[in-house]
């Protein structure tokens, strides 16, 4: 289990290294010995491709632009039984995703 505590509602810190987001920490989930982050949607200025993966250290793997073409902004993150990422999106795409390749594996319509 990967050791993090959260400050100011902004800001990541894991074993000494601080990540300051733009936008308030809404949940974390570790999967694959990678923590999973979803930044806070605000009412009038959502944040766009707002979920990034980060590793035991305290470095930035990937955002979900990196694999997701597409802006989308993300309402909530799961996993699933095979230990993929479920992201959702406002729109009702749920974008599944495997963590340790960081690649997509598919979409579906949850709406």
């Amino acid at each position: 289990m990967i050791k993090y505590e959260i400050k100011n509602d902004t800001t990541l810190e894991i074993q000494g290294n601080q990540i300051k987001f733009d936008y308030d920490i809404n949940n974390i989930i570790e999967n694959k010995n990678v923590l999973i982050v979803h930044l806070f949607v605000k009412k009038g200025k959502p944040p766009l491709n707002n979920i990034y993966a980060i590793s035991d250290k305290g470095d930035i793997i990937w955002n979900i632009r990196d694999f997701v073409q597409e802006d989308y902004c993300y309402t909530g993150i799961s996993v699933d039984d095979n230990g993929n990422l479920i992201a959702n999106t406002f729109i009702g795409i749920a974008q599944i995703i495997d963590v340790k390749n960081k690649k997509l594996v598919g979409r579906k319509v949850t709406k």
